[in-house]
């Protein structure tokens, strides 16, 4: 199957097919199914037609016995989906950037920056600005315009709440603070400057008629929804989109407009967007579902435009088929669809074979090309490095600054410090240490209610019950979870409560599901304490479950167990590294090994503790540099160019990574005996003098094989007869479900 595809030039690909519901006011609904095309699928995922074979399965189909997938075939050419960094999302980022001055004569180089993200993985970044009069607005991007609000404004539409609430919770009960609250008395006179707003209705009125254009189209609201109305939608779908409740999101206003006053009076320092705890992981899997979600959503808005061209033309008597306008009738609906054309998967086979992203919105990326790559089979190490890459973006790419490029401490363990190539991608392309993971799915409800109970049992307070909003002191700290505040504890109390929660979450690991809800947590559970430090980060207890988070396990010293820790909560731990280092008063986890902090490749290196580190570096390269054995089956393979070693040797010289990485099983390389003469100067660089009889024994001999394609139409004599080649074969029974909402769903193979 694979086999043809590669020799064909082909794509693999499965249909896609999608069920659009037209609700209708009267009660009811229709269904319509239509093919919106082919989507690449990823070789060896759960619907190809290798997952779950055997390696003896996979020699008969002409694969490799180890395959182990995650690449896609477009145009012939194993292509692979990059890895990209991004923001973390729910988490409100405080920053100084000069550039924040441009948006106008008030504005300051202060701003604390959310990405916010929603289920399905789509999202929107937004952005507080701090005026120099102390007023604070929200920066909003609907399709890819900025506008700007004020906060107060927002929230006084969310809840409709007074400005004696809108003070108290800002301040925090810190009511000794005067550099906030004067700041917060003139956010709350500007917000009333505004004659005849006295009500939340008034507020979401004000908002929505000021955004009606925009929203109708964006939303595909009808022309007499009420302004209110149209208020509702901009806070629901453009506004803090990662929740879902109003008192959720007035929370998340007021904690962004605490943290922005902080940052402006100097009492903390603002977050590191090169650090990797502001980080998370791009996946391919969730890239591909915000340009299916985008697609489809264009593709709704033709049939709202083809719909009202067949109205309007029927009511000036110019159209023909008038009388067949009925949304009662299903024909007129499977009318409706054909005359729009919809192709999802060839736009998303030119993303694949190219790596171009084209999009209206963006979908909140900072590029617009670079997301795939050939995975090349030069040899095994090249071939698992493309897997374990992690870009910073193409946009830094150009920068003259090497900030980005900078090897942090908060790297350790999760990013290997030696493996990034030299010259201009370097801190650019870094690789995944060897221990690292990526969650790649979001949690249950059901599990993200378990982790709430235990937050609470454990001694957190909730916020507060039937909307009532309780304002504690200013000693106590937020909860967050996911971006949404849960509760507040008190900071002398903080520690025990995020000590026990790491206690619920390491036994977890190894617990049932018969246990109780309280301790029934995710062992991917991200807890990061930031305690309260002059000109420190933003103080809070900080717990995470989303996914492209990065994850790496530790011991617990106190009870032996193994714990799952992200690049957030690291920089707030004390971990030993050998057990000689430990001091039971200061260390709480241990390294379960000195190697987890370098990647695959790097642990290949012998003696690399003895070695300068940019030799280690240079190894990295020239490891993936090497003639070695990539592949087995090279009778069934169409590469480009592949290689061969015909005297592969095992090296005399191997560590404990050579046998855990199995890397025997695609032997690359040979041993040399090396006489470093310099007097008689046979001291070059860089290249080596082999010894004829060594040269003879097949030292360093190797395969370059190569392929052509030869048209016999244009290349066979004239009168002579060509046979026709057979067609290629098909894909497997494979089928794609979407809904209408845009969520890829389960494939019928």
């Amino acid at each position: 199957m694979h086999l043809a595809l590669r020799g064909h030039a082909q794509t693999y690909k499965a249909p896609l097919y999608a069920t659009l519901v037209f609700s209708l006011e009267g009660g009811g609904s229709v269904e319509v199914d239509r093919r919106v095309g082919s989507v690449p699928l990823m070789v060896k995922s759960r619907h190809c037609h290798l997952y779950g074979m055997s390696q003896s399965q996979l020699v008969k189909m002409g694969e490799e016995p180890y395959e182990f997938g995650g690449y896609f075939i477009a145009n012939g050419n194993e292509k692979a989906v990059r890895l990209l960094s991004m923001q973390r999302r729910n988490y409100v980022m405080a920053i100084v950037r000069p550039s924040f001055t441009k948006r106008g004569t008030q504005y300051t180089k202060f701003g604390c920056m959310l990405r916010c993200v929603r289920n399905d993985q789509t999202g929107s970044t937004v952005t507080l600005h701090y005026l120099n009069t102390g007023n604070c607005t929200l920066s909003v991007k609907i399709r890819k315009q900025e506008y700007l609000i004020p906060a107060v404004l927002i929230l006084k539409a969310l809840t409709g709440s007074s400005d004696h609430q809108i003070y108290q919770h800002v301040m925090g009960g810190d009511d000794s603070n005067t550099f906030l609250s004067d700041r917060i008395e003139v956010a709350l006179r500007d917000g009333n400057r505004y004659a005849g707003l006295r009500s939340r209705e008034h507020y979401l009125a004000f908002l929505g008629q000021r955004f009606r254009p925009l929203l109708v189209r964006a939303l595909f609201l009808r022309d007499d929804t009420s302004d209110a109305d149209m208020g509702r939608a901009l806070l629901e779908h453009f506004i803090f989109v990662h929740l879902s409740t109003a008192e959720d999101k007035w929370n998340q206003m007021i904690v962004m407009m605490q943290k922005l006053y902080a940052l402006v009076s100097g009492s903390i320092q603002p977050d590191s967007p090169d650090s990797l705890h502001c980080q998370e992981v791009l996946l391919p899997g969730h890239l591909m579902t915000m340009m299916c979600k985008e697609k489809l959503q264009d593709y709704l808005l033709a049939l709202k435009e083809v719909y009202d061209k067949d109205v309007r033309t029927a009511k000036l008597g110019l159209s023909k088929n008038a009388d067949k306008i009925n949304l009662a009738d299903r024909d007129y609906y499977e009318s409706l669809v054909m005359r729009n054309s919809l192709d999802i998967g060839r736009k998303l086979e030119y993303f694949m074979a190219t790596g171009n992203l084209i999009s209206q919105s963006g979908l909140d990326l900072s590029q617009v090309s670079g997301y795939t790559i050939v995975a090349e089979r030069l040899n095994f190490l090249r071939y698992l490095s493309h897997y374990r890459s992690i870009h910073r973006g193409q946009f830094f790419t150009t920068m003259k600054s090497t900030a980005v490029r900078k090897l942090l401490p908060e790297s350790w363990g999760f990013v290997c410090p030696v493996h990034t190539p030299d010259g201009g991608p370097c801190g650019l392309l870094n690789h995944l240490t060897s221990v690292c993971q990526i969650r790649s799915s979001p949690v249950s409800a059901e599990q993200l209610d378990g982790v709430v109970d235990a937050l609470y049992s454990v001694g957190v307070s909730p916020v507060g019950a039937s909307g009532v909003q309780v304002v504690l002191s200013k000693d106590h700290l937020p909860v967050l979870l996911d971006g949404r505040l849960v509760g507040r504890c008190h900071a002398s109390d903080a520690k025990r409560v995020v000590a026990a929660m790491r206690d619920i979450k390491a036994s977890a690991w190894a617990a049932s599901s018969a246990a109780p809800a309280s301790r029934r947590v995710p062992e991917f559970l991200e807890l990061s304490l930031v305690p309260p430090r002059t000109n420190g980060l933003w103080a809070g207890v900080f717990v995470f479950t989303t996914p492209g988070r990065m994850m790496r396990p530790v011991m617990q010293l106190h009870s032996g167990r193994h714990e799952w820790i992200g690049t957030f909560e690291q920089i707030h731990m004390d971990i030993a590294v050998m057990p000689k280092e430990v001091d039971p008063r200061q260390h709480t986890h241990m390294e379960l090994s000195p190697m987890n902090m370098l990647s695959v490749v790097a642990q290949c290196t012998p003696f690399s503790d003895m070695n300068q580190s940019p030799r280690n570096m240079y190894q990295c390269q020239m490891g993936k540099q090497t003639m070695g054995s990539p592949m087995f089956a090279y009778n069934h393979r169409t590469d480009n160019k592949s290689y061969r070693i015909l005297t592969p040797q095992m090296p005399l010289v191997r560590n404990a990574a050579q046998d855990t990485f199995r890397m025997d099983d695609y032997p690359m390389g040979a041993n040399a005996v090396v006489a470093v003469i310099s007097y008689t100067g046979y001291d070059m660089e860089d290249a080596m003098i082999i010894n004829k009889a060594a040269y003879d024994r097949g030292f360093g001999a190797g395969h370059v094989y190569t392929y052509t394609i030869v048209d016999l139409d244009k290349s066979a004599p004239k009168g002579s007869r060509c046979l026709s080649p057979p067609p290629p074969c098909s894909p497997p029974p494979c089928s794609f479900t979407l809904s209408s909402t845009a969520g890829v769903g389960d494939a019928a193979c």
